[in-house]
């Protein structure tokens, strides 16, 4: 079978899959496109912002398909040897999946960055969540798929407060974690013994509310934990990417490079306007429909508009349907 037959048939195959996952594999070429069947999923490198494979795509076989740039040699001991060592290679790094909420400012940027992944001891997948469907719902579909291969570490990059983080279109707090018990204890097939749990979101282990979260959380999977206690993102926003608060003993490390984490502008907190656009990620209006979408009071505050006076023109009205502070010092 050539190289076009077998994407063809893998194609044809994704129209009864219904997750798709990137895989990042650091190593001597790590922009070379991969794609390999296993189990009921379809693991591919390819760009992060097209999660899902278009049937029409054009393939440019000179881009490295299944390495079909290479000649295929036609002794058994020498595929053997590539083979084997292909093997031990993948059995020495760990296995790491990332969930980026496509409702994260500047997401496309993260990405980029993952996309450039490098790090031989670390196999990346990654997935895009939808912020039109559940998250826990799209979370558990995936890790269902992991119950053979295992994971040593799940990261969540996402925005958070300091009781509740954004999964999609809904949120997981103390509270809601009830009804979604069983999903999240499913989370524990899916992962090695000692695994952990990263959560990205600014300020969820700030308070005693997020922390008993994230106690149930570890309590529900097994899972070590890693969040943070204050803002996560961009430094002249006030910001870092340390995961001050730990559960158990956390080994893995952040998931994006120091350039990234030098270079993203954005924030990944809920109520913090950083631009002064009618909406959009950092927006005001943005800001105001997160807010009501979550219960109790909640603040929103200003970063990264510089001095001077700043104008925000709405094009349409914003109804606020809870209790909403707005600090503007």
């Amino acid at each position: 079978m050539n190289v076009r037959e077998l994407l063809n048939s893998v194609v044809e195959r994704m129209s009864d899959t219904r997750t798709h996952v990137l895989r990042l594999q650091g190593g001597r070429q790590p922009r070379k496109l991969r794609l390999t069947e296993l189990e009921d999923r379809v693991l591919f490198s390819a760009s992060p912002a097209t999660a899902l494979v278009d049937p029409s795509l054009q393939v440019d076989q000179s881009a490295g398909m299944l390495d079909s740039a290479e000649p295929v040699s036609a002794d058994p001991d020498i595929a053997a040897d590539s083979t084997t060592s292909a093997q031990d290679s993948q059995q020495q790094a760990t296995r790491e999946l990332v969930f980026v909420d496509s409702s994260a400012e500047d997401y496309q940027q993260l990405l980029d960055d993952l996309w450039s992944h490098q790090d031989p001891d670390r196999q990346l997948d990654v997935v895009l969540l939808s912020t039109q469907r559940d998250g826990i719902e799209q979370i558990t579909e995936t890790l269902a798929q992991y119950t053979t291969e295992k994971l040593d570490a799940v990261h969540f990059v996402s925005h958070g407060t300091e009781n509740a983080i954004k999964l999609g279109s809904g949120w997981l707090t103390s509270e809601s974690i009830q009804q979604d018990q069983a999903l999240i204890e499913s989370w524990s097939h899916a992962l090695n013994e000692g695994a952990d749990l990263l959560f990205y979101g600014c300020d969820l282990a700030g308070s005693d509310a997020g922390r008993t979260l994230l106690e149930n959380i570890a309590t529900a999977t097994g899972a070590d934990i890693a969040a943070s206690i204050d803002d996560t993102g961009a430094a002249v926003l006030g910001g870092d990417w340390d995961l001050e608060y730990e559960l158990g003993n956390v080994t893995t490390d952040i998931v994006f490079s120091e350039v990234a984490q030098a270079d993203y502008s954005g924030l990944l907190n809920t109520f913090t306007v950083t631009n002064t656009n009618d909406s959009g990620a950092g927006s005001l209006r943005q800001a105001i429909i997160n807010a009501n979408s979550l219960s109790g009071t909640d603040t929103i505050s200003f970063a990264g508009l510089g001095a001077g006076t700043h104008t925000i023109t709405l094009a349409s009205s914003v109804t606020v349907t809870d209790t909403i502070v707005i600090d503007g010092s």
